[in-house]
C-alpha cells in the first residue's frame, strides 16, 4: 500500500513555480516548498465539517482539521488534487459536490512555504471517512468552532486555524 511518504509532489519556488519533482518524504529534510489543497465542506445548515486526524498520524494526531486536505501530486492541478482527496478521504465524488475556489494563500511550515488553494463545497453527508487518516468527522457551527478555539486552540491543526481566518477574510 502506498503511503503519503511514497508519493511524488512538485517542489516549488517562493512564487509557486514548479522546480521539479520530489518525494514527499524528502520535503522536510530538503526544506522544499510545496503545494496542498484544502476543502471546507458545509452542510445545508451552514455548519462546517471537520475531520479529527487519526491518532496514528505523524503530524497533528487527534487534532481537528479541514474537511479535506492533501498534497498536490506532481503534475496535478490544485483542483485535481482537491477532487482526488475529496473521494479518498470522504468517499464523495466531485460530481456530487461542486467545488468553489475561495482563494490561494501560503503559510510557513517548518521553514518552507506551503502553498494552499482553499475550496468550498456543500454536502450534507453520506461520508465514508478513510479510517487510516481520520478518526472522526463532524459538522460544527462556525460559532461553536470559534468558542472551541478560544477555550483550547490546541484542539485544531495550525493549518486549519490559518485557513479559517483566511476563509473568513475572503468572505468579507
Amino acid at each position: 500500500m502506498m503511503t503519503s511518504d511514497d508519493i511524488v509532489i512538485d517542489r516549488v519556488d517562493e512564487n509557486d513555480r514548479v522546480l521539479g519533482p520530489i518525494s514527499r518524504k524528502n520535503i522536510y529534510r530538503e526544506n522544499a516548498s510545496f503545494r496542498t489543497s484544502h476543502i471546507f465542506v458545509f452542510n445545508s445548515k451552514g455548519e462546517l465539517l471537520l475531520q479529527k486526524l487519526a491518532s496514528t498520524r505523524e503530524r497533528y494526531p487527534g487534532k481537528w482539521g479541514s474537511s479535506v486536505a492533501g498534497y498536490v501530486i506532481s503534475g496535478e492541478s490544485y483542483e485535481q488534487a482537491a477532487k482526488r482527496k475529496l473521494m479518498d478521504e470522504l468517499g464523495v465524488s466531485s460530481s456530487g459536490a461542486k467545488l468553489q475556489t475561495i482563494g490561494k494563500t501560503f503559510i510557513q511550515d517548518e521553514g518552507r512555504k506551503k502553498f494552499i488553494t482553499l475550496y468550498r463545497t456543500d454536502h450534507d453527508g453520506g461520508f465514508k471517512p478513510d479510517s487510516e487518516q481520520i478518526d472522526e468527522v463532524k459538522f460544527f457551527a462556525l460559532k461553536k468552532i470559534e468558542e472551541m478555539r478560544k477555550d483550547n486552540p490546541d484542539e485544531f491543526t495550525p493549518n486549519f486555524l490559518y485557513l479559517l481566518d483566511f476563509y473568513t477574510n475572503q468572505k468579507k
